[in-house]
Parts: C-alpha cells; structure tokens; sequence
C-alpha cells in the first residue's frame, strides 16, 4: 500500500540526512597522520665504464670467457624524498644509504652504446637500463629491465634481455626475475 503522503517520507529523509551530516561536520576530527612533505630531485650524468669477466672472479660472462663490456651512455636519476634542499651528491648517496624512510620514490634510467668483446668476437649494441622504486609504508617494491640490440662484427643479431623485481613487505625479502637471456653468441 502506497504511503498516502510521499512527500512527507522523502521530507523526513532528507531532514534525517541533513541532521547526520550537521553531526559528522560538527563532531571533533579523527587525527589522520599527514603526508609528509616530498621534494623531488632530478640529477643527470654520464656513463663511460668498463667491465672485466673472467671465469672465477663473480662475474658472468655472457658468450665466452675472457669477455670485457664497454658503457657509454647518458643516466638519469630522479628522487622523491622528506628532505629538502639536497645536493646532487646527497641525492645519489641515498641510492645505497640504509633505508630511512626519507626516499619516497626512485626512478633510474640510462641508455648508449655497450660494446662487448667475447673471446675473438665482438658485440656492438645499445642498450637501456633502467629500475623504478616505491618506498613507502610497510612495503618497498623495485622493478628493473635491462635491453641491449645489436649485431656482431660479422652482421648477425645479438640481444641481451633481463628483468625482475622485488618487495621487502614487513621486513620479508620476495624476488621475482627471469633468467638473463642473451641471444646471438658467435662459436
């Protein structure tokens, strides 16, 4: 059966709804941490290294033994932290400080040329590198991609592939990556 007055109930609700916000509004606050203030950093620089792998020493070898690989490249780092007013040193030595809680956000990119001499054959190819970071909470999670395309000296493909992440939740270390996968390598 229909209410004889409709208006009447949906008056009665919007007053009924009117009256709780007026009483959520005027109630005292619940304290809510604030966020913290973040100040965002760029820095920029270039990279000309290079690696030795021979068989014993730690390092892989990607084809065959002894191996060197030429960087030549341009970074960048960008860097989300509690801390103001931070040098470009400062910034970078927060990349391997201990964690504080003052690093908010990472993000590392870089690219150019990787030659790499493998036993009697050489590699040469660009490559890309790059890791991004969130650090915040209970939770730091990390992502990295390494990509390099190119050719050998004598003009057959060559790539190099590898990705992976991890998380640190409550302290606990989790890992996830796929095997490195290099793909071309001259007899």
């Amino acid at each position: 059966m229909r209410h004889p007055c409709p208006h009447r109930q949906v008056y009665r609700l919007l007053t009924g709804a009117a009256l709780g916000l007026t009483l959520a509004l005027s109630a005292p606050a619940q304290a809510w941490p604030a966020p913290p203030q973040a100040y965002r950093y760029v820095v920029t620089g270039e990279t000309h290294e290079t690696h030795q792998a021979t068989p014993g020493d730690g390092e892989a070898t990607l084809c065959a033994a002894p191996e060197t690989a030429r960087y030549d490249g341009r970074w960048t780092v960008e860097l989300t932290s509690t801390v103001a007013d931070l040098t470009d040193d400062q910034v970078l030595a927060l990349l391997t400080a201990e964690l504080d809680g003052s690093v908010l956000h990472v993000r590392y990119t870089a690219g150019g040329t990787l030659i790499q001499h493998s036993a009697s054959h050489t590699y040469s190819t660009t490559y890309s590198d790059g890791y991004t970071g969130d650090l915040r909470g209970v939770a730091t999670v990390f992502h990295s991609s390494f990509t390099a395309n190119g050719t050998s000296e004598l003009g057959t493909d060559y790539s190099i592939r590898a990705r992976g992440s991890f998380r640190i939740i409550n302290g606990i270390f989790h890992e996830s990556r796929t095997p490195l996968q290099v793909k071309g390598c001259l007899p």
